[in-house]
């Protein structure tokens, strides 16, 4: 099916549904979220074992509010992400247009270069916006849970404390660790999306045409049987599985950095030190090893994958509810 181009969108249509949309989409994920949060950022396992273990104890101690802590901060960030797609739109539509004076390498190729460049370019653009939101939305997630230190008594509470505790710079710690973090991430998700789903048309042009001169009936046969023939139900499948690949790839991939990140934005309102890139993953591999890089990475990708399906399939149907009339 045809991409929807930036140009042909009703904005108010698309940030109108989108808010909406996305609005429950965040909310539906905002536990598993918090799971992720205070497993990174506890020294070993000093409250919580693990995944279903965390949701055990959170549900028995905070009850089921404590698993939405943080939430309205969270959602602020809606704020970001229409920055974030906005931006990404803008320069996917650019190399678009460029496209044709390209000569150097396939067209596979430098859709998949274009879609890591504006994927990490507006990421990084977004954090300007979504940072302070991030650092206020993971305190909140942490105490009375890993931290048994009541700092804020809400989103607001939260926002002046720490711009009168720690300044401008409290609400942007971590701000380097978040770019060098999101960045990566977003660019390894969206080039790994894209690289799928040229994949995925190929798959398809082997199911529905197995007459096609480059096609052996074998693999047509194969095509067809994992291809549905409705085309609606086989857009959504083909978008659901490539966020899924997507969200898991850039997950593993950048775990490392978000723990680190992670605890940057969160330590320094409960042991009011300073805290850098280097002291932070010194102490982190001094606690838990090497395995301490992996930590939250079963929640996060629990986490990302169900997110980024979700996301994108409502991000292409949006889209589509916003073509202009």
């Amino acid at each position: 099916m045809k991409d929807v181009a930036w140009h042909e969108l009703d904005k108010v249509k698309y940030y109108g549904y989108g808010t909406l949309l996305f609005v429950g989409v965040r909310g539906l994920m905002h536990p598993i979220n918090l799971v992720k949060t205070r497993l990174q950022v506890q020294r070993g396992q000093e409250v919580y074992t693990g995944v279903r273990h965390a949701f055990r104890q959170i549900l028995k101690q905070e009850g089921p509010s404590g698993l939405f802590k943080g939430i309205f901060a969270h959602q602020l960030g809606l704020i970001g992400r229409a920055v974030y797609i906005s931006t990404f739109e803008y320069l996917k539509s650019k190399f678009k247009e460029i496209e044709h004076l390209n000569n150097q390498v396939s067209a596979q190729q430098f859709n998949a270069a274009a879609m890591f460049l504006a994927g990490g370019a507006s990421s990084i653009i977004s954090q300007a916006v979504t940072n302070p939101l991030l650092v206020v939305s993971e305190r909140l997630m942490v105490q009375d849970g890993t931290h048994r230190v009541r700092a804020y008594h809400g989103t607001w509470h939260a926002f002046r404390t720490i711009y009168a505790k720690e300044g401008l710079r409290g609400l942007y710690r971590g701000y380097s660790i978040s770019l060098m973090t999101f960045g990566p991430n977003s660019a390894i998700w969206w080039s790994t999306y894209g690289l799928y789903m040229q994949y995925a048309e190929k798959v398809h042009q082997l199911a529905l045409d197995p007459t096609d001169t480059y096609s052996s009936p074998s693999l047509s046969a194969v095509a067809s049987k994992l291809v549905p023939q409705n085309e609606t139900l086989r857009l959504l499948v083909t978008q659901g599985v490539g966020g899924a690949i997507a969200g898991t790839v850039a997950a593993v991939a950048t775990n490392p950095l978000d723990v680190i990140r992670t605890r940057m934005q969160v330590t320094l309102s409960v042991e009011h030190h300073q805290t850098t890139f280097r002291h932070t993953a010194k102490q982190l591999l001094k606690e838990d090893g090497v395995r301490g890089l992996g930590k939250g990475l079963t929640a996060r990708v629990l986490a990302t994958a169900p997110t980024s399906i979700l996301m994108i399939v409502v991000y292409e149907l949006l889209k589509r509810l916003s073509v202009k009339s």
